[in-house]
């Protein structure tokens, strides 16, 4: 069971806490308070045309949290530009599915000129600028609405478990980072996944922030919004808040979203000629933990994604069957499938030392 205090940065401590199903719900049950502070709302943001035939895969994982809405937000690009241009969230529940259109110049009036000059950023740029739009649009979502974001290439591996983190009612934010060490967690917290209530003080800083950098945007990096803004405007908050809101942020540890990024660095690991991008894919690497599992023989993935699963076949069975890790994070809450999956089978192509 992994229990710590992680401290992100000095002076940012978030509660005490282990994770296991049954003490949240003994702790649920004899405060006998078990209103959850946190809506039970899976929020996801797709910014495109056609939903990838993958991603479409993996978020069906989503919708089987019991009693819970799955909600898919779903826009174009050119939606942003236009007059009336609308945004469509797209529900589903145990009763239905449904539809509802916003105003995307209603729904984010104000952030809607900062939206817009981010997507001018990214046609001048060439750099890829929408993880700003997403950034933006994933903190005024839960703000409004509250529930829990995730990025698109999660899965959801454990729907009672996710469920059971709204049971104890002290907790009305929810964070976890991708990293397991503490040296990598200075100045940054991961916001592809993250769940708050609705009107969360946390949120209203970031999306006042937002506003205040809008003309940073001309010739800001591509994370302007990203896990360092992130962190920094949640220290913001805890610093300022009282004890008993402070008791309200949860953080979970990396193994619970992130599972296999378990790669710890040596000082040497960073010499001059290590580049930021092979230091991140070495982070994506759990070593060699795998179990199999069966393919939905409905689906068949994209070319750029078998490239990393493959699938294999297994004898005297039928169907289509890949690798999954299950061994060193057996109490996984969710995956998120890195660079289209799969990035804990790619361990020949990396160099590294693991724990």
């Amino acid at each position: 069971m992994d229990s710590k205090l992680i401290s992100i940065k000095n002076g940012a401590n978030p509660a005490l806490f282990s994770v296991c199903r049954s003490l949240i719900l003994l702790f649920a049950l004899l405060s006998g308070c078990t209103e959850a502070a946190i809506p039970g709302k899976i929020h996801q943001i797709w910014i495109g045309d056609k939903l990838p035939e993958y991603l479409h895969i993996i978020s069906q994982s989503f919708k089987k949290v019991k009693g819970w809405e799955y909600n898919l937000w779903r826009a174009t690009q050119n939606n942003f530009f236009e007059q009336n241009g609308k945004i469509i969230r797209h529900t589903w529940t145990e009763s239905g599915y449904s539809t509802k259109e916003y105003y995307i110049g209603e729904l984010f009036d104000n952030e809607y000129s900062t939206i817009l000059a981010i997507l001018e950023r990214h046609k001048t740029s060439k750099d890829n600028h929408l993880a700003s739009l997403g950034d933006t649009l994933r903190y005024r979502i839960i703000y409004d609405f509250g529930g829990f974001y995730f990025d698109m290439k999660f899965e959801l591996l454990k729907p009672e478990e996710l469920s059971d983190l709204i049971t104890q009612s002290i907790y009305n934010l929810i964070t976890a980072n991708e990293f397991a060490f503490s040296s990598s967690q200075k100045g940054y917290l991961s916001n592809g996944f993250f769940a708050a209530e609705p009107d969360h003080p946390a949120l209203s800083k970031m999306l006042s922030s937002i506003h205040s950098l809008e003309a940073k945007i001309a010739y800001s990096k591509v994370d302007i919004f990203g896990p360092g803004f992130f962190l920094k405007e949640i220290e913001s908050w805890f610093r300022s808040a009282a004890p008993d809101q402070q008791l309200g942020w949860l953080m979970l540890p990396h193994s619970k979203i992130y599972p296999y990024i378990d790669w710890a660095p040596r000082e040497e690991d960073f010499s001059s000629d290590t580049t930021l991008a092979e230091t991140a894919l070495k982070l994506r690497e759990a070593g060699y933990d795998s179990c199999v599992a069966e393919a939905d023989p409905q689906y068949k993935f994209p070319q750029m994604y078998l490239k990393e699963m493959r699938y294999l076949t297994v004898n005297g069975t039928s169907g289509l069957f890949y690798l999954f890790p299950c061994i060193k994070y057996p109490d996984a809450i969710a995956i998120d499938h890195f660079d289209y999956g799969s990035s804990w089978n790619s361990h020949n192509r990396y160099a590294g030392k693991h724990r």
